[in-house]
């Protein structure tokens, strides 16, 4: 059975993140009719990055409480992602490979967003990621719920 903390604080992230989503609709659904002034690109920005930092968390979640042990170094980050898509002693995928690979995306953007200024960021390496967010996010909360029944 899945612990039940875990499972508070995955339906804690999914509805962090699905508020994140709701809130930054109408600025997302502008993006895709207009070109973006530097302010909205910030805006997305800032947006995608919350978006991985939650999904994150509940990778984060999952390697501490079913797989006992969060990654190291520098590259925790994708070690972490690695991880949510192998099977383990413990459970079987947490993710699928194709829906790993997709938020490999967001992992590399939000690697770039730490670690450079904003007025760097160009709208065409973003676009696809603004676009595409809202199905990522349904695949993976699909892929987690069939995770949790397997579980329960």
């Amino acid at each position: 059975m899945l612990l039940d903390t875990l499972r508070e604080k995955i339906n804690f992230e999914l509805e962090s993140i699905e508020r994140e989503l709701r809130e930054t609709e109408q600025l997302f659904n502008l993006l895709r009719n207009v070109d973006p002034d530097p302010i909205e690109i910030r805006a997305a920005a800032t947006s995608l990055h919350a978006f991985y930092n939650g999904i994150e968390n509940i990778f984060a979640a999952v390697a501490r409480e079913v797989d006992g042990i969060i990654p190291e170094g520098d590259r925790w980050h994708n070690s972490l992602l690695r991880a949510m898509s192998a099977s383990t002693d413990k459970r079987g995928q947490f993710i699928s490979t194709e829906l790993k690979q997709d938020i490999e995306q967001y992992l590399a953007f939000r690697h770039f967003f730490r670690h450079s200024y904003g007025f760097i960021l160009d709208w065409e390496h973003l676009k696809p990621l603004c676009v595409n967010r809202a199905d990522t996010f349904k695949r993976l909360r699909v892929e987690i719920d069939n995770f949790i029944s397997r579980k329960s």
